[in-house]
């Protein structure tokens, strides 16, 4: 017989019956587990996320981990992923736009360390092979401090070798993991609407694919990548990665993306980047940029919408005043009438030490931001996540819709659904403490559930729960892709103080995106940077913006009293 691979989930469901007992007789609305240990709310079974083939003694449901069937991260984000380094994005979507080599992918740890000596018998000179084996794996491989990472420049690179860890200890090299976003990333990214829009990767593949504009050190490095990683030629195709993940992204967005606006920018910034005419090097760093960025931004685009959503449901299910700041739907009044619009207030870096006010707006905004918003986004979506499971138990749409103003709607007009949502709340409540707790007995789950509304119970237990793993699915992500030690961020640091900040090539990759070969007024390229959140922390940063971009020779003032001045791209 064959042992099972994990040690099963036990949870005392005596107990979790014994606190929903107390929840039934507290909120006057019977709810229970059912012969098959499934929850039930008014006699109504509850779908909540499936435990995948069950061990002897656990339970149905499975309501701790990073699954995103718990998160409910359908047409919001297309996994849950941990921190890496940024350079690692391209290098996977490259790589599952290829078939498998056949031979096993080497290590680029064996590039990086062989290079010099590949070289002597080319250069047939020992210094010269040094130098130029120093020079080309300072172009090929990431500046990283903390992981030395060979960058797609080209898709042979990216046939032919897999990323590695080194030992600190031993000097040894293995396979490093990756926990980030896969290859997914890009169709997700460039979905519009109906399916991904596959000319446009194309494009990006074939600059990478393209031989014509290789210079000799480039053909030199390459040459030397094939005979040491032993493997042939390949090209990425935008057909081979939608095919690979069609039917993820089709399920993904079946209810719609949860802001499509964001998506389509994403598209038209992408086309604007691949139309600047850059080189090989410049195209990979620029599009890197640009993919971090709209990542960092649809976090906190999603932890801040889908936070005032839920502090709506949770006041209308206490029969409370609503939150004076309106939520939104899906992005309905535009990536300008989202919350988000302006929310981000940087300040510019200047590449030596600033001081920083806990009073600045660019950390008062980062600690309401990030602090209140971001950092709590994977309890934000596991509580809504079962809220809306919940709800369709009592007669509402699928889950998968997270139509949450209409649930906040019903529940204001609709007093028994109020009861019977928050009884619901609160056994899940009970169900998730028993999850994380198991052995928990009926007075602690009772404890966890009681708090009112039933709602405001399931949030906060959320939030205690998964205490420890919040900033690997929300701030751990956005400070690896733009934080102080990359070449083009958004947060800075000084001492213990984080806060927005932007530097030079974050500010001219914004100018080319918003300008978008066009030149703008001052005023609309601002209004322009609210579409990323971003906005000038007061008017005196207005002025050192304008005087900045005039520096890069990317403002041009028509009038001494600065009222004429017109942003423009130089490219």
């Amino acid at each position: 017989m064959t042992k099972p691979t994990r040690k099963p989930k036990i949870i005392d469901l005596g107990e979790v019956r014994s606190a929903l007992a107390i929840v039934s007789k507290r909120t006057g609305v019977r709810v229970d587990l059912d012969s098959d240990d499934r929850l039930t709310v008014a006699g109504r079974p509850v779908r909540l996320p499936a435990r995948n083939d069950p061990l002897p003694g656990e339970p149905p449901w499975r309501l701790e981990g990073e699954r995103e069937e718990l998160l409910g991260t359908e047409g919001a984000l297309p996994t849950v992923p941990r921190a890496d380094v940024r350079e690692k994005l391209l290098w996977r979507m490259l790589q599952d736009a290829m078939p498998d080599n056949g031979t096993g992918r080497a290590l680029d740890a064996e590039l990086l360390n062989g290079l010099e000596g590949s070289l002597v018998p080319v250069l047939r000179d020992p210094n010269a092979a040094q130098i130029i084996g120093k020079a080309l794996n300072a172009r090929f491989f990431s500046r990283t401090r903390d992981a030395r990472v060979l960058l797609p420049m080209h898709t042979d690179l990216v046939h032919a070798f897999r990323h590695s860890k080194t030992s600190m200890g031993s000097g040894k090299s293995a396979p490093a993991g990756y926990r980030l976003f896969s290859g997914v990333l890009l169709p997700f990214l460039l979905w519009n609407g109906q399916s991904p829009d596959k000319a446009l990767i194309q494009r990006l593949f074939d600059l990478l694919n393209d031989d014509s504009a290789l210079n000799r050190l480039d053909i030199l490095f390459l040459d030397r990548a094939r005979d040491i990683g032993g493997s042939g030629r390949a090209t990425a195709n935008a057909d081979h990665l939608v095919s690979r993940y069609r039917t993820q992204l089709d399920d993904d967005f079946a209810a719609g993306a949860f802001c499509q606006p964001a998506l389509s920018q994403f598209a038209d910034d992408l086309r604007t980047v691949l139309d600047s005419k850059l080189s090989r090097t410049d195209a990979v760093e620029w599009v890197t940029l640009l993919v971090s960025l709209h990542v960092t931004v649809l976090f906190y685009r999603l932890a801040l919408v889908r936070g005032l959503q839920l502090d709506h449901v949770i006041a209308a299910a206490g029969d409370l005043s609503p939150p004076a700041e309106q939520p939104v739907g899906c992005c309905s009044a535009g990536l300008l009438g989202c919350p988000l619009a302006g929310s981000i207030r940087f300040r510019l870096g200047t590449g030596a030490f600033q001081p920083v006010s806990l009073r600045d707006p660019c950390h008062t905004s980062y600690s309401e931001l990030d602090g209140m918003r971001l950092l709590a986004l994977p309890a934000t979506l596991v509580t809504v996540n079962l809220a809306t499971r919940i709800w369709h138990a009592l007669g509402g749409p699928e889950p998968q819709q997270r139509d949450l103003a209409g649930l906040a709607g019903a529940l204001r007009v609709d007093s028994d659904l109020r009861s019977q949502f928050n009884a619901g709340c609160a056994a899940a409540a009970v169900l998730h403490h028993a999850s994380h707790r198991p052995s928990a007995d009926a007075h602690e789950l009772w404890d966890a559930a009681a708090p009112e509304p039933g709602a405001h119970a399931l949030r906060q237990d959320v939030l205690l729960m998964r205490g420890k793993d919040l900033r690997h699915q929300s701030r751990d992500i956005v400070n690896q892709l733009l934080a102080a030690d990359p070449v083009g961020r958004l947060l800075g640091r000084n001492g213990p103080y984080t806060f927005y900040e932007i530097d030079e090539a974050m500010l001219v990759l914004l100018v080319r995106i918003v300008c978008a070969r066009r030149t703008l007024p001052f005023g609309d390229f601002l209004l322009g940077l609210r579409k990323y959140g971003l906005a000038p922390q007061h008017e005196l940063e207005k002025d050192r913006l304008a005087d900045s971009l005039e520096r890069l020779g990317l403002l041009i003032r028509y009038s001494d009293a600065g009222e004429a001045a017109y942003v423009h791209d130089t490219h």
